[in-house]
């Protein structure tokens, strides 16, 4: 599995970010406070964690002073010899966004189409993430 791109918007400390990937090694890197650990737990959060060393609850993930908060993982599904990973979506890319509110609610969505939780965890086990 690829992920393509990560978006960010009123994630921790960002407003609004898109963090583009490249196959093989990604590095991530900066000073203190620019944000590297957002990027990766904007990450583990849209794979399914609901806890966090750095909050008891995904809310606390919210930018300060917003309502809710997105992050969106742009997965590569593009053809591996005649197959793409998952062939339900017959198209490059797929989206997987999960979105957090303040009052503590969080929803997945799957190509912009509310997705349950289990849906979610059934696309990311054919993409071999468990």
């Amino acid at each position: 599995m690829l992920i393509q791109e990560v978006i960010l918007e009123n994630f921790m400390s960002y407003e609004y970010a898109r963090i583009p990937f490249k196959p093989g090694v990604n590095v991530v890197c900066g000073p203190n406070g620019a944000g590297k650990s957002s990027i990766l737990l904007g990450i583990s959060v849209a794979l399914g964690q609901s806890y966090t060393e750095r909050s008891r609850k995904l809310s606390d993930l919210i930018r300060w002073g917003k309502d809710q908060a997105r992050v969106t993982l742009i997965l590569d599904n593009s053809r591996k010899g005649k197959r793409r990973p998952i062939q339900k979506f017959n198209k490059d890319q797929i989206f997987l966004t999960r979105i957090l509110r303040g009052d503590g609610k969080y929803w997945y969505e799957l190509e912009n189409r509310a997705a349950t939780k289990q849906e979610v965890k059934r696309l990311l086990s054919k993409l071999g993430v468990d």
